[in-house]
């Protein structure tokens, strides 16, 4: 009876891992889409801040700044530090020719 008491906990095993092994791969492909799309964001605020300037005006909308970060406040102080975090991603790009 042992016997298959641990062949079963070996399946059970196996069919975790390879569980995990398939949700690990989603997240990587997430990963993957989340870094396209800051790449994608930061390209559009670069085209605006540019479009902003042509105009005369200031390089930066803190206005939209503020909705940014009211935008990812639902995901609490982590969410506010990542909105933070694409403000700074996307002043660095901005900042290059």
């Amino acid at each position: 009876m042992t016997e298959t008491v641990e062949v079963a906990s070996t399946t059970e095993r196996d069919v975790n891992e390879s569980m995990i092994n398939d949700l690990q791969q989603q997240i990587d492909k997430t990963d993957a889409e989340i870094i396209q799309l800051i790449r994608m964001r930061a390209d559009l605020s670069k085209r605006i801040g540019t479009a902003r300037q042509t105009t005369g005006c200031p390089k930066f909308a803190y206005s939209r700044e503020l909705a940014l970060l009211a935008r990812y406040r639902p995901l609490g102080e982590a969410g506010v530090q990542l909105g933070l975090l694409l403000l700074r991603l996307e002043r660095g790009i901005l900042a290059q020719p």
